[in-house]
């Protein structure tokens, strides 16, 4: 859990309170753990996030949302 956070922090001037991540990221679980329709994707689960409750994790699903999925290079070779 520690490490993901860590991970997530490359983001830290991006998100509002860098400093409540771990413990944003556990109630995360924790409510997600009990619920009965879990989303199956980043825009499901922003949809369904309380941006309130869960700044961090809100803005953090919005940069994964536009982030590419993949990344392509224009590769020439000249024969």
């Amino acid at each position: 859990m520690q490490g993901l956070a860590t991970k997530l922090l490359f983001w830290e001037v991006d998100i509002p309170t860098p400093s409540s991540l771990l413990p944003e990221i556990k109630q995360w679980q924790r409510y997600w753990k009990n619920a009965n329709d879990i989303p199956t994707d980043l825009h499901s689960s922003l949809q369904l996030t309380d941006s309130d409750v869960f700044s961090n994790i809100t803005v953090l699903i919005i940069i994964g949302c536009t982030l590419p999925i993949t990344s392509a290079e224009a590769e020439r070779s000249f024969y």
